[in-house]
This record gives C-alpha cells, sequence and structure tokens, in this order.
C-alpha cells in the first residue's frame, strides 16, 4: 500500500516534467521556424519600377512616367549594403538609351591582349671602355721621331708610334750584353752554382728590357748583333683610332707620361637614361632599337649590358648601357640618339596557371587559389588582362571604371592596374574576362552619379568635392536640376540611412528662383537642356543667351552649371538659334539674318533700315529705355 501511494505522485511528476518540456521544445522549434521564415522573407528579392527614357524616375509601385507618360519598367531594387553610414555597397547609375547616345557611350569586354610596353628615350654614344687603350712611356728620355703626329689616325696592332732616345735604356741593353756574354763563358764550367747564377742574371736583364716595352723580336735582334741601341720604338696596343695625342716631337718624357690613346669604334656604348616608374621593365639582354636623325629611316640594334644600381637624384632616372656594333663606324662618340625599347607585358616562357577570381594569384603548375579557398585555377591565356585607357577614371588615389551589369545599367568598380601600352591598361585587380566596360563617355557617366544620392554619397565623381567635404551631395534625379523631390526623398541636408539610399522620386514641377528671367518657347520648337538632355516643355522656360544662341533649361541648377562652363555646353547642339528680333525704333518684328546691325555697348542691335539705325545711333540711350518701359508693361 505504502508502494502504491508513493508510485501516483512520481508518475505524476514524471508527467509534469515531460509536458514541461515537449513545451519548451515546441517553443525553440516554433521560434527557431519563425526566425527561418523571418530571414527567408528578408532574403526575397525586392522590386521597383523606373521610366527607361528617364531612369531617375524611380517609384515602388507600378505606374507611369510623369514626365514622358511612358509605363514604368520593373527591376530589382538596389539595397543599401552593410557599408560604413549604410551607404550603397555597389553604385549603379542606369541611363536611358538616349543618354547613351547622347554622350556616346560604347562598351567593350575585358579580355586578354598581347601588348608590348614601349619605352621612349634618349641616350649619347660614348666608348667602349673595355676597348680603350692608354700608350705611356715607360722609360725615361726624349721623343726624337713621331710616326702618328695627329687625332683621327687608325693604327693596326703593333704599328710603329714613337722613336724615343733614352741612356736608361742603353744601360739596360749593355747590362743583357753582358749577362748574354757571362753565361756563355761559364756553359762548361764544372762549377754549377756559377752556372745556375749566370743563368739567373740573364734571365733578368732579359725582363727588365720586356717591362720597358723593348718586345721579344727587338731582344733577339740585340742578341744577334750584340749592339746596343740608344733609341726604342713604342708600338700601338691594339688596333683602333687615335683619339688622343699628348706628345711632340723633342719632347722629353718621364716613366709614365701619356701619349697617346686609342679606342676600338667598332663596338660602342649607347648610355640612355630611363625614369624610375619604367625602369622595372627593363632587363639584361633586352634589345634596344637606335635611331638617329643623321641616318633616317636606319636602325641600329644593341643589347642592355648593365643597369645602374643607384637613381639620378636629379633627373629620377637610372641610368642604362647598351652595347652596341658599329662595324661600319657610323655611329660617333658623343652623337644624341633615340632608343626605342619594346617589353612584351605578360610574357613567358612557360605556361602559367591562374585564378579567374583573382587574377594576380598564378603559378607554374596546375593547383588551388590560396586566397578564394579551392577555386581550381585555369591556363592563363596569352597576353595580359587589359581595358581601354578611356575606360579609367583616375581620381588621383583610386582608379575606377563602370562596368555594364546590363543594358543601361552601370556598376561603378574600383580597380588596380599595371603598366599601359598600345591605348590598354594591364588590370591586376577587379575584373574579371568577359565582363563589359564603358570605354568611351566614362566620364559622362561619372558625371551623371551626381544624380544619385547613393552614388554621390560614396564617390563625388571624377571631379568631385574633397575627402572630409560636410556638405552634403545633392539630392538625385531632377532634385539635382532644382526639381521637387517627393516626400519620400530624403533632403539635401539630411543624413543619409539604410531607408533613405535610394535614388530620389522626382515631380515635373520645377522652382523659380527669386529674380529667374522666364523665356517664351517658340512654337514648334523643341530644345533640350544641354547640361541633362531633358527635353524643355512648356510655353517657356528658363533660358540663357550665349554666342547668338539661346539655351533652354529644365532648372535653374542646370542654368548655373551651364554658365559655370558655357563654352564646354555649348559645343553640344542642343542650342536653339533665334532668329526673330524686334527694330528698336519703330518695332517692327524681323529676323536676323535679313536685317540691319549696329553694336551699342558690345551689343548688338537689329533694324529694318538704314534710317532706322541713323535714328537710333543719335540717341541710342532714348530708344533702349523706351523698350525696357515696353517690355515692363507687358509684364
Amino acid at each position: 500500500m505504502f508502494h502504491k501511494k508513493l508510485t501516483l505522485p512520481l508518475t505524476i511528476t514524471a508527467v509534469f516534467v515531460g509536458l514541461v518540456s515537449f513545451g519548451v521544445y515546441a517553443i525553440n522549434v516554433g521560434t527557431d521556424m519563425d526566425s527561418k521564415l523571418l530571414w527567408a522573407q528578408s532574403e526575397e528579392v525586392e522590386y521597383e519600377y523606373f521610366c527607361p527614357m528617364h531612369p531617375q524616375v524611380i517609384s515602388d509601385e507600378p505606374g507611369k512616367c510623369p514626365i514622358c507618360g511612358m509605363p514604368l519598367s520593373k527591376r530589382p531594387k538596389v539595397r543599401a549594403g552593410a557599408g560604413e553610414e549604410g551607404l550603397p555597397e555597389v553604385p549603379m547609375v542606369q541611363l536611358s538609351p538616349r543618354q547613351i547616345r547622347m554622350a556616346g557611350v560604347k562598351v567593350e569586354p575585358v579580355e586578354y591582349r598581347s601588348l608590348t610596353k614601349t619605352i621612349y628615350t634618349v641616350g649619347t654614344i660614348t666608348y667602349d671602355e673595355r676597348r680603350l687603350a692608354y700608350v705611356t712611356a715607360r722609360v725615361a728620355g726624349r721623343v726624337d721621331k713621331l710616326f702618328v703626329n695627329f687625332t683621327g689616325v687608325e693604327v693596326e696592332d703593333g704599328a710603329p708610334l714613337v722613336w724615343i732616345y733614352s741612356p736608361d735604356l742603353v744601360s739596360a741593353q749593355q747590362e743583357y750584353l753582358l749577362a748574354l756574354e757571362t753565361q756563355e763563358k761559364m756553359k762548361n764550367s764544372t762549377l754549377k752554382g756559377m752556372v745556375r747564377s749566370a743563368d739567373y742574371l740573364l734571365e733578368a736583364s732579359r725582363d727588365k728590357l720586356l717591362l720597358w716595352g723593348i718586345t721579344e723580336k727587338q731582344i733577339e735582334e740585340l742578341a744577334k748583333t750584340g749592339k746596343a741601341e740608344d733609341h726604342m720604338t713604342i708600338y700601338a696596343p691594339i688596333t683602333g683610332t687615335v683619339i688622343k695625342k699628348d706628345i711632340l716631337e723633342g719632347q722629353y718624357v718621364e716613366e709614365g707620361t701619356a701619349m697617346y690613346m686609342i679606342a676600338e669604334l667598332t663596338h660602342l656604348w649607347m648610355m640612355a637614361d630611363v625614369y624610375e616608374y619604367e625602369m622595372a621593365l627593363v632587363k639584361l639582354g633586352q634589345k634596344v632599337e637606335i635611331t638617329s636623325a643623321t641616318f633616317p629611316g636606319q636602325t641600329f640594334i644593341g643589347e642592355v649590358s648593365f643597369i645602374d644600381p643607384f637613381i639620378n637624384e636629379i633627373t629620377r632616372s637610372v641610368k642604362v648601357r647598351v652595347d652596341v656594333p658599329n662595324q661600319d663606324q657610323k655611329l660617333k662618340p658623343s652623337m644624341f640618339v633615340n632608343a626605342t625599347i619594346k617589353i612584351p607585358l605578360g610574357g613567358s616562357d612557360g605556361t602559367v596557371y591562374y585564378c579567374p577570381m583573382h587574377p594576380e594569384v598564378t603559378s607554374p603548375v596546375p593547383g588551388v587559389c590560396e586566397k578564394c579557398g579551392g577555386m581550381e585555377l585555369v591556363k592563363k591565356p596569352v597576353g595580359v588582362l587589359s581595358i581601354s585607357r578611356s575606360a579609367i577614371l583616375d581620381t588621383g588615389l583610386r582608379k575606377l571604371v563602370y562596368v555594364e551589369k546590363e543594358p543601361g545599367l552601370f556598376e561603378a568598380r574600383e580597380i588596380k592596374t599595371g603598366f599601359g601600352a598600345e591605348g590598354y591598361v594591364q588590370v591586376l585587380e577587379g575584373l574579371m574576362e568577359g565582363e563589359k566596360v564603358a570605354a568611351a563617355g566614362a566620364f559622362l557617366i561619372d558625371a551623371e552619379t551626381k544624380l544619385g544620392p547613393g552614388v554621390g554619397m560614396q564617390y563625388y565623381g571624377a571631379t568631385g568635392g574633397p575627402e572630409g567635404e560636410e556638405a552634403a551631395p545633392p539630392p538625385g534625379g531632377h532634385a539635382a536640376h532644382g526639381m521637387k523631390p517627393s516626400a519620400k526623398a530624403p533632403q539635401a541636408s539630411e543624413e543619409p540611412t539604410k531607408e533613405t539610399v535610394k535614388m530620389t522620386r522626382v515631380q515635373p514641377e520645377t522652382e523659380l528662383a527669386v529674380g529667374e528671367e522666364m523665356r517664351p518657347i517658340p512654337i514648334g520648337a523643341s530644345p533640350v537642356d544641354p547640361v541633362c538632355g531633358m527635353d524643355v516643355e512648356g510655353p517657356e522656360g528658363i533660358s540663357v543667351r550665349y554666342n547668338d544662341s539661346i539655351f533652354y533649361f529644365c532648372s535653374t541648377n542646370c542654368k548655373r552649371h551651364f554658365e559655370s562652363s558655357p563654352e564646354f555646353f555649348a559645343r553640344r547642339h542642343w542650342a536653339f538659334k533665334e532668329e526673330g528680333t524686334v527694330d528698336p525704333v519703330c518695332g517692327l518684328e524681323l529676323q536676323k539674318s535679313r536685317a540691319t546691325r549696329y553694336t551699342y555697348n558690345n551689343k548688338e542691335y537689329y533694324f529694318c533700315c538704314d534710317h532706322c539705325k541713323g535714328v537710333f545711333r543719335e540717341d541710342p540711350e532714348k530708344y533702349l529705355l523706351e523698350q525696357a518701359q515696353h517690355k515692363d508693361h507687358e509684364h
């Protein structure tokens, strides 16, 4: 009975614990499923609607463009990334087909090209120091005769140069003859020591003559005749040209006096200067093309033989020595020449494998990329990954390109570049083979980024504001042109957030600045804003007269842009030529091309006839005042 009573509470307790555990499990599972559901929902693709003709018009709901009435197209929404201050991680710009045509935007693929970097420099021809020789006096004496008495003479190896008298030479020859006679007498002696001494004395006196420049042939002649010569002939040590002469007949010389300098001109050096930013490309053994204005159309080929181990502090260049064959002796020392070094970029003697995601990762054998964690390396195509030089916007701190993600949609991307050649630039990081970049019109696409606050806040354009500038970038779309943004759009004074970083929704009305002049738009005319390319519609519009033309603008902001650089914007063909005018004297409407002109205060006025022109010249202020009063009355 006792056990039964004890079992019942234990059973109830076990059931209670099980229910509690199941409840906790159910709560956890439900919470986890809710989390997964919320996460999945957060990963759903969000869409927005935009006008293909006016990409700045964006809406969260379907509808029509308030500018042209075209139905809005659907596309995935560009999200704000998790970057600093909620700025977009990938800034994008969308252009209409008309904007692309007007800006001349052209895209080209990123691909491997066989490029050759060409270094152009100048150099000076000089002597090959390994082929120079001095002729010096080895004994003191007097020069009695010169066989070569002026510079520029070509001499052969062993040719006589100087005939010199030297008392010391006579004593040395007599010593040699005495030693020769002693050896002859001691030849049959039984005293071996005496024989060895005689041989040693003869050898020493002979070496002395050789060191003084006496040739073997001359020594043999001396031994044969037994008569000492008081003159000695000095011979050329190499074949070449006498480039320096420092001796005259009758001149006394000391031992070591330099008399001639001979250079072999069939091999020369060319000393070229290569700037430090190009010296990494120059290697020993590279071929160099050398040209001279003296021989137009002729090219001399040399080879890099030495690169100085230091840089000139003044010119910021390094000296490169080039060996140049000169068998015809057309090149002369001290001649200025032009040098061209052609270096293939990306050249390799063997097969190279690389990572498509990280092109800078290369290997001579197959393998995997260590940077991205396992992607197989692929065989590298011939050449280097490159894009057109015009596609790159260089801010000085970084380089940007605009990648076409889809027709009309461009993504700004930072890249790292290498050397440039043949109009292309080597890409080290940031782009992959097959992607398309804006090769023409990139600057205008970059200028269009000012219409988007997300892009503008991350990058102020290639000529944008300085780093740390506190002024907020202009709002997107026509808000940047003086148009009123919608209530959802961020104002210029607001701080960007993840919710506000998007392209601004716009309304078609404009805000007119105080005192802004409005000019009627002629019937049948279709003016286009020369700054943004928008059609200016309505009975009248904001305008500026420049170079006898009238330009209409969609907003005061575009007008201010035009006034800051009228020559640039006026080159576009979006100008309306004003032909109609009014005679300030008689008030007759007339055409400028058929009117009589008169310039007053640097401004031209038009008249129907010479009579009205003459009347105006007598008192121009009177008629200008009446004309101004008439305009005020009309307004």
